[in-house]
């Protein structure tokens, strides 16, 4: 019982600092992330590749040594240009946004014969989105920003949580 103490109050303590790092400095807590996912891919990659090349009976799929090369010029790149992939997937978010509005506004008008809470949710949800995007194209650096403080928020109060849940339990 004492390590699960001890564990689930390094997990609380833990969730709070990355929270307050990812408030207070989202920008150097993406870059970490980046770098962090990128020696990932790189790892993974290296371990395909290597498993291609030693793999002694004859299951030699080019499939897995085209993924390993894959993985590991993704990680390179993620180590090299963190920023690139930040806007790369901001982009991404962005345009599934506006995909995404497109499908509630087209729902609002198969629902305007309703005229209720359903046409209107629809609506505002799309109109939601569309300003999200827009934000997002004017303003990428920001959104992630704020992106990250609010992931950080988030992890304070799961933190924040995990403790009390922790002292309730004691």
């Amino acid at each position: 019982m004492k390590k699960f103490f001890r564990s689930t109050l390094f997990d609380g303590l833990l969730l709070i600092v990355l929270g307050v790092v990812m408030l207070v400095r989202p920008d150097v807590a993406l870059q970490s992330l980046c770098l962090l996912a990128g020696i990932l891919l790189c790892v993974m990659g290296a371990i395909k590749a290597v498993v291609f090349f030693v793999n002694k009976n004859g299951d030699k799929t080019p499939a897995l040594l085209i993924l390993g090369i894959v993985q590991l010029l993704l990680g390179i790149a993620l180590i090299v240009k963190p920023g690139l992939f930040l806007q790369i997937f901001q982009f991404v978010v962005a345009v599934l946004l506006v995909y995404g509005a497109c499908l509630m506004f087209v729902q609002a008008m198969l629902l305007r014969h309703l005229k209720g809470f359903f046409f209107f949710t629809s609506l505002i949800c799309g109109l939601v989105m569309v300003i999200l995007a827009a934000i997002i194209f004017a303003n990428p650096a920001a959104f992630a920003a704020i992106m990250t403080q609010l992931e950080g928020v988030s992890l304070i109060i799961e933190g924040l949580s995990t403790l009390l849940l922790l002292r309730k339990a004691k």
